[in-house]
This record gives structure tokens, C-alpha cells and sequence, in this order.
């Protein structure tokens, strides 16, 4: 649950910083000025990636091998951590890189993935709890009563 919940909350920053930057510059004499709260979701984004992160390792372990090693959910779980590491790195050039080509395709890459990742989490658990399901009535097999 606490994946699901810091998952959340790094998306509601990244969501909310989007739409305070690009949707809610103040005017002012000297040209359009940033939200006074844009830097605090930008401050929380920052918090929970870096929660995330932490997550997000935890889970290579266990989660991640023992699915590999099952072969279950592997396509949308390989989506995903394809995801998450685009978004990883992207996010370490948007703080990092002081190469602007890079810095714009690190924006563009992390927006995209950014919009797109809670899709492809949901996808990825729905798909995983199906399966679970299929395979636990493929265990349990119908006593038939004569």
C-alpha cells in the first residue's frame, strides 16, 4: 500500500507542478511570474522521487526476480520498469545537465513517461491480479459429489 500511496503523491506533484507552471504564471510588471506554490510541488516531486526510488530498489529483490523467475506479468512488468528507469534518468538530467539539447529532451522524455506511467502501473496490477486469479482457480479443482 505505501507503494501505491508515494506512487501517488509523485504523480499529484509532477501533475500540479505542470499545471501551476504552464496554467497559473502570475502577471506582473516585469512579465509572467511563476506560482508562488510551484516550487513547493517541485520540492515535493523531488521528496517523493526520491522515496520512490528507494521502493523501487526494494522491489529488484523479490518482486521483480521472483516474477521473472515465475514468468508471470513479465511484458507489462518490463514496460514499466522501462518506464521507471526512463523517468529515473530523465529526472537526473532535468537537475543535472547543463547541456541544453539534453535538458530539453530529458523535459520532453519525462513529461511523456510522466503522463503515461500511472497507466501503465494500473495495467501492470491488473494484469498481475488477474493472473493470480486464473491461477488460483487453476489450483483448486471442483469436488464433484456422486
Amino acid at each position: 500500500m505505501f507503494v501505491y500511496v508515494i506512487f501517488l503523491a509523485l504523480a499529484i506533484s509532477g501533475y500540479f507542478w505542470l499545471g501551476l507552471h504552464y496554467f497559473a504564471a502570475l502577471p506582473s510588471p516585469f512579465g509572467s511570474q511563476p506560482h508562488p506554490l510551484e516550487s513547493w510541488m517541485l520540492a515535493a516531486h523531488g521528496a517523493a522521487a526520491f522515496l520512490f526510488l528507494i521502493i523501487f530498489g526494494s522491489l529488484f529483490p523479490i518482486h521483480i526476480a521472483s516474477g521473472l523467475s515465475a514468468r508471470r506479468n513479465v511484458r507489462s512488468g518490463l514496460t514499466l520498469l522501462i518506464f521507471l528507469s526512463i523517468l529515473t534518468v530523465s529526472g537526473y538530467l532535468l537537475y543535472y545537465a547543463g547541456i541544453e539539447l539534453i535538458r530539453d529532451a530529458a523535459w520532453w522524455s519525462h513529461v511523456v513517461g510522466g503522463v503515461m506511467i500511472p497507466i501503465v502501473l494500473v495495467v501492470h496490477v491488473v494484469l498481475g491480479r488477474r493472473q493470480r486469479l486464473r491461477l488460483a482457480r487453476s489450483e483448486v479443482t471442483p469436488q464433484i459429489s456422486r
